[in-house]
């Protein structure tokens, strides 16, 4: 149709333009042209379909070809999030697939934070996606979660929220961000935290449900300065049996066996200004090697 032969060859066009900005700053080390062959797609509201049609090559692109499109993307990173989910849950349907090169790139270069803020629903469908990765690339999907919650910390000064009516109530949504789980009240006590997890359409995971126990046991005795009830070191195990009566509340799966080692630490306070911690251990949450096989 005349429209597919329009759309495509405007695509072509924006791609000549693209990569004659790769080939000017390899030589010339200038981005003068980049600029140009950024701004003239955004003045074509072409940023979404580019970056798509880009990206279904990935592999054979350098490193420098997407640095530019994280460029390119700038503070709209779910452009490049939304590309990247649809690829890797393709891909992992496949028993034994990897990372691929590219998408790891991207995703460890991109401040994922800002896809929280901005599209949580998105945010937790790209981790529920990278649970199933193989088992060498476990830990690493783990510390880009704990990252992108660093940089939704940075990303405005903490402010403590006000006491909520009731334990089943948050705050309301503000413009400032100070963590993963902006919506978080403070005040809860640790049960009622667990209650919250037990039914947030925030928390869609077993691993997005321990990063809000560790966000929320770190903020409430580091920066509001209140007591966090947490059962002391020697009862750490109290936690691994509520963690595990959550995990069938929500009909979560559990971990992939390769996190069996691993741990998160909690925070709780034992007295004015002084603080203590107890490991919440991941082996009563993770599946066999044997079960892994559900995760791919």
């Amino acid at each position: 149709a005349w429209y597919q032969r329009r759309v495509r060859a405007s695509y072509e066009e924006l791609l000549y333009l693209f990569e004659e900005a790769a080939y000017v700053f390899e030589n010339l080390k200038t981005k003068d042209y980049i600029m140009v062959a950024i701004k003239k797609i955004e003045a074509l509201s072409w940023k979404q379909q580019f970056i798509e049609r880009y990206l279904e090559n990935a592999d054979r692109l350098s490193k420098q070809k997407l640095d530019m499109l994280i460029e390119l993307a700038g503070t709209e990173v779910n452009s490049v999030v939304k590309t990247l989910t649809t690829q890797l849950s393709e891909r992992l349907k496949v028993e034994g697939s990897s990372l691929p090169v590219s998408s790891k790139y991207l995703l460890d270069n991109l401040d994922l934070s800002l896809c929280f803020s901005s599209d949580t629903a998105l945010f937790n469908q790209l981790f529920e996606i990278l649970q199933g990765l193989p088992e060498d690339h476990i830990r690493w999907s783990l510390d880009l979660l704990f990252k992108s919650n660093k940089n939704c910390m940075s990303l405005a000064p903490f402010t403590v929220p006000a006491v909520s009516e009731s334990s089943s109530t948050t705050v309301s949504r503000c413009n400032i961000i100070p963590n993963m789980y902006h919506d978080l009240d403070l005040n809860m006590t640790f049960d009622e935290l667990l209650e919250w997890i037990s039914v947030s359409e925030e928390v869609t995971s077993l691993l997005l449900a321990i990063e809000a126990v560790s966000t929320w046991s770190y903020q409430i005795t580091h920066v509001s300065k209140t007591r966090a009830i947490l059962p002391p070191k020697s009862d750490a195990e109290i936690l691994s049996v509520k963690m595990t009566e959550l995990i069938v509340r929500r009909g979560w799966s559990l971990l992939p066996s390769g996190l069996c080692q691993h741990s998160v630490r909690l925070f709780y306070s034992v007295s004015s200004g002084s603080f203590s911690s107890t490991r919440l251990k991941f082996t009563p949450f993770c599946s066999s090697p044997e079960e892994d096989c559900s995760f791919v």
